[in-house]
């Protein structure tokens, strides 16, 4: 561009500051995102905005020079007025843009992803699998836990015909709140009992629907405490249900007693295809348990509690949807770690006694290691006598690689999950996306 009316070095310093004014959003962004512990994430976002705050300060009195340069001369070159425009708005722009783009989806646990991870809806970008027949593999498994059959939901048609799909394309909404009143329902069967819930399976006369209904224990006594736990975990549920890999939520409520109406999966849970599916379609439905995770945390919310009996089939066992999310934290809550955690599927940092390992998103990917090493091998990797043994291990011991298990499983899984495995969080996988696609790229080499 011409320069005769303005300084040539201001200008220059106005175009170079434009440049990294537009590249400073991409960096603040991306330290804002920073998945460490808290004082690290204090120091990254730190020295970004103090770089940023450089350069933004250097490119406005750059432009300041420049219209006091301009101002001296009567004739003034259009181009020179609209560069300095362009500098002083294009970063705003790309700002603006950046944010509404990448900015609703955060990834991470990092301070700009807690703050923006309520906005936006955008999908997971799936992978698809090829479908082929899968080998058996039987195997025995070494269990510390008893499963259970809980939160899914079919419809009637579904139940008459097993191979038919779940009732995952029926959109029922039987309202939420406190004083949500629940609807007419016929209980069907009790299908197991926490040590906090009652977990029955009941039909929805009106509908003709089966759901699932999660009330507390009728032994309890209905104490505030028990409501708020309620509340917390059918509000979490509810607000990130709209996936096809996480079990739906029909509707909540507290009257006459806390209750929460649940989408009924027929196909049992995860211990099935522990003890029954092969290499196959077993990667199929981690790669399925990831996607709903994953899910979670692109909008702030982590689960906590991924085990086996909270990894429900549909009737023809080909569907994985993640269920129970009553351990499930907020990151914006900073809501106390669960008190009743499961030992042999914890992570570290959940067993950590001093506190001084902060759970994040790379907790659900350990748990998540778990249950890959596990249905693989047929071999839990903390398998130990003892809740307080398997804590140690889980805390201590290094498994065996999974393909020394199991020798119809190619080498190259056993980075993939030994990585999940990691006992530093910073060890693991950034993101669950991360890991789905590693162990998906085995298929291939196992058929």
């Amino acid at each position: 561009m011409s320069a005769s009316n303005t300084d040539e070095r201001w200008i220059l310093l106005t175009e170079i500051g434009g440049i990294l004014q537009l590249v400073s959003v991409f960096l603040l962004y991306q330290a804002g995102t920073f998945g460490g512990n808290l004082g690290s994430q204090i120091a990254v976002v730190g020295s970004a905005i103090v770089l940023v705050t450089i350069v933004y300060t250097i490119t406005v009195y750059a432009v300041w020079q420049d219209m006091q340069t301009i101002s001296q001369y009567s004739t003034v070159e259009i181009n020179d007025l609209l560069w300095i425009a362009t500098v002083v708005f294009l970063p705003i722009v790309g700002t603006f843009g950046y944010i509404w783009t990448y900015g609703r989806t955060p990834t991470y646990r990092g301070m700009i992803g807690r703050l923006l991870s309520s906005f936006g809806n955008t999908e997971i970008d799936d992978t698809n699998l090829e479908t082929e027949s899968d080998p058996e593999f039987d195997s025995t498994v070494g269990r510390t836990e008893t499963s259970t059959r809980s939160e899914s939901r079919t419809t009637n048609s579904s139940e008459s015909n097993p191979e038919s799909a779940s009732s995952a394309d029926i959109d029922l909404d039987f309202g939420s709140g406190l004083n949500n009143q629940l609807p007419e329902v016929e209980t069907q069967e009790h299908i197991t009992s926490t040590s906090s819930s009652n977990i029955v399976r009941v039909t929805i006369p009106d509908d003709g629907i089966t759901a699932i209904k999660k009330s507390p224990r009728n032994e309890q006594t209905i104490t505030e405490v028990v409501i708020n736990s309620h509340t917390h975990e059918a509000e979490t549920w509810d607000r990130i249900d709209d996936h096809d890999h996480i079990v739906s939520v029909y509707g909540w409520g507290a009257d006459p007693l806390p209750w929460i109406l649940l989408e009924h999966m027929p196909g049992g849970d995860f211990t099935d295809v522990i003890e029954n599916q092969g290499i196959i379609t077993t990667i199929k439905l981690l790669s399925q348990v990831c996607e709903g995770v994953y899910y979670g945390h692109e909008r702030g919310v982590y689960h906590f509690d991924l085990k086996p009996s909270n990894i429900l089939l549909d009737a023809t066992r080909e569907v994985a949807k993640v269920s129970d999310w009553g351990s499930a934290e907020v990151f914006m809550d900073h809501t106390d770690l669960p008190q009743e955690l499961t030992p042999a599927y914890s992570s570290p940092e959940l067993v950590d006694t001093d506190q001084s390992n902060e759970p994040s998103p790379q907790t659900d990917i350990f748990q998540i290691g778990i249950l890959a090493y596990e249905s693989l091998t047929g071999v839990h990797p903390f398998n130990r006598q003892s809740s307080t043994d398997c804590i140690e291990a889980i805390q201590h011991a290094e498994p065996e690689p999974p393909s020394e298990l199991n020798p119809k499983l190619p080498a190259e899984i056993d980075q993939a999950i030994m990585k999940a495995l990691e006992k530093d969080q910073d060890e693991r996988h950034t993101t669950l996306i991360q890991f789905k696609k590693e162990i998906e790229s085995t298929i291939r080499i196992t058929q």
